[in-house]
């Protein structure tokens, strides 16, 4: 189980690496976009969400995300559960 999580982390780290801008202007520029950085908490709280063993990171995630939440709205994504979020997700695109 703990070699899963650690699989998942490493995971996400390179899907971070591969994401990550190649000019630095551009990096920076994304780096104080309040609304990017909020939606990076977000992801994290969803995915260390669903292991137990990144629990404490789940909750990190949120609490680092609920400085950059801005609106009500952004505060009741971030309490939302992984499955409650896609569930909204679909029927908002699908809408």
């Amino acid at each position: 189980m703990r070699a899963w999580c650690f699989a998942m982390l490493g995971l996400i780290a390179l899907v971070a690496v591969i994401a990550l801008p190649g000019s630095t202007r551009t990096a920076l520029g994304v780096v104080k976009n309040d609304r990017v950085h909020f939606v990076a908490h977000l992801v994290g709280t969803q995915l260390f969400s669903l292991c137990p063993c990144t629990a404490n990171l789940a909750q990190t995630q949120y609490v680092k995300g609920m400085y950059h939440a801005r609106t009500t709205r952004q505060v009741e994504l971030l309490s939302l559960s992984p499955k409650q979020l896609v569930s909204r997700a679909v029927r908002h695109i699908v809408a």
